[in-house]
């Protein structure tokens, strides 16, 4: 039945499929770029990534957030001092932090780094591990806010939160400990 509640539960998790959905399908690009990708590939890439936010990013990040809060205000069920709740709206806030003060910038500065002749290769090096350990963990982020809005944890839920805590590090870990095949070529 069509209410005021499903209309925004609606919106809420089309929302939350656009902008999770979203970031997997650039990170399926970046993985199918390779570990050693040109420069036009890469600034192509960019190009991408720095037209979707505005125009899909940003908009399905707060509209998952002002209609997570709208679902919450308008349920009978759920409320603001519920673990999953209050986890869920922190971690799609820190998520949002991630993409603005971490990915978008870090992409700004790969861009121009990128036509810059006098940046060393390493310095390029150093900023793609910074994006990628970025966008990796803010990936991991609103895969572990599905799983809480899914499994909807408790207050003494420590196995929830210890899986998000091994998730987490295990992500964070495979960012510290990969390297790609090849070094960057620079053209």
């Amino acid at each position: 039945m069509l209410n005021p509640y499903t209309l925004t539960l609606f919106v809420h998790i089309s929302a939350a499929f656009i902008w999770l959905g979203g970031g997997l399908v650039m990170e399926a690009i970046s993985l199918r770029l390779g570990p050693s990708p040109s420069n036009a590939a890469l600034k192509e890439f960019f190009a991408l990534g720095s037209w979707l936010s505005p125009r899909l990013f940003a908009p399905a990040a707060i509209l998952t957030l002002l209609s997570g809060i709208g679902v919450v205000s308008l349920s009978t069920k759920t409320h603001f001092h519920d673990f999953s709740v209050v986890y869920a709206i922190a971690a799609v806030i820190i998520a949002m932090l991630f993409g603005m003060l971490g990915i978008g910038p870090t992409i700004e500065k790969l861009s121009k780094a990128i036509d810059d002749p006098s940046v060393s290769v390493h310095a390029i090096d150093e900023l793609k591990k910074r994006l990628r350990l970025v966008s990796h963990i803010d990936l991991a982020i609103l895969i572990t806010v599905l799983f809480d809005v899914t499994t909807e944890p408790k207050w003494d839920s420590y196995p929830f939160m210890l899986l998000v805590a091994l998730f987490l590090i295990g992500v964070v870990l495979y960012n510290a400990l990969y390297t790609p095949h090849q070094q960057a070529v620079v053209h």
